[in-house]
């Protein structure tokens, strides 16, 4: 069940964003530039929070750099980069190597405006975070 929660929460904001949006359409171009974002949920079981910086260069790429706390007392720097998938009906998917260890995370997306809602996942299910991101 957990490996599936990203995707719901997923699914739940397409929907939702989409009876706001109306007939929104989106395009790589509309994600240049750096938006702040904040995430939390769990990893291996412990609660995680995270604030950051995604860049996007309006074409494929990405890039991330964040600070993260865990309950039990993890602090540290990540930096990671990939590519960047923008779907016409505004519905985005980042997989991102990150620098230090080598994981891989799949970060959805949702582009509404200048703001976006996250759900970052990765491939052993152990994560499972959400959050938003605003454009400076």
């Amino acid at each position: 069940m957990i490996e599936s929660f990203p995707r719901i929460i997923v699914a739940i904001l397409v929907l939702s964003a989409a009876s706001q949006a109306g007939a929104a359409t989106c395009q790589p171009s509309d994600l240049n530039g750096e938006y702040g974002f904040e995430i939390s949920g769990a990893e291996f079981g412990e609660s995680y929070h995270a604030v950051g910086i995604l860049e996007f260069d309006g074409v494929q790429k990405i890039k991330i750099t964040y600070g993260r706390q865990t309950t039990i007392g993890i602090q540290e720097l990540i930096t990671g980069g990939g590519k960047v998938t923008v779907k016409e009906n505004c519905a985005a998917v980042a997989n991102v190597t990150i620098k230090q260890t080598g994981e891989k995370i799949r970060v959805d997306m949702i582009i509404v405006g200048t703001r976006l809602m996250l759900a970052v996942s990765d491939p052993t299910s152990v994560v499972s975070w959400s959050g938003t991101a605003e454009k400076f």
